[in-house]
């Protein structure tokens, strides 16, 4: 979910209601595959065989992935990145969402910057231990 939700960023999740109706834009967990927790952003809807199923993707991510609603373990309602947080459902995880569904691009190549200084922090932390 770089670069809005860097590795190590803690999720503070709320339970999802009918008055908390699924919504596009939302970053939502639920167990993967490899049955490792997984939190994408929902993109939109899809109908399969008359059900309903959310198209969900990474921030940094090309393609997306389709999800039963039923998988979804709950919504993220805060995403706190050190001393650093923000509520999903302010001004600021608003403008996130947003930047994130109609500017996939850039927030690819901002996502791809992230990881490269990510890598490079991490290779001086063991270069200066050595």
């Amino acid at each position: 979910m770089l670069p809005f939700v860097p590795p190590g960023s803690r999720l503070h999740l709320k339970e999802i209601s009918k008055e908390n109706e699924l919504g596009i834009g939302e970053i939502v967990c639920y167990l993967g595959t490899d049955s490792k927790f997984v939190a994408h952003r929902i993109v939109g809807f899809k109908l399969r065989d008359g059900k309903r199923l959310l198209e969900i993707r990474g921030d940094a991510l090309d393609g997306c992935e389709l999800v039963e609603p039923e998988a979804v373990l709950g919504v993220v309602a805060r995403v706190s990145v050190g001393p650093f947080s923000y509520e999903t459902d302010s001004t600021v995880g608003k403008g996130v969402a947003r930047l994130t569904l109609f500017t996939p691009q850039l927030v690819r190549t901002a996502a791809r910057a992230a990881r490269l200084v990510i890598v490079a922090g991490s290779r001086l932390k063991t270069l200066s231990r050595s």
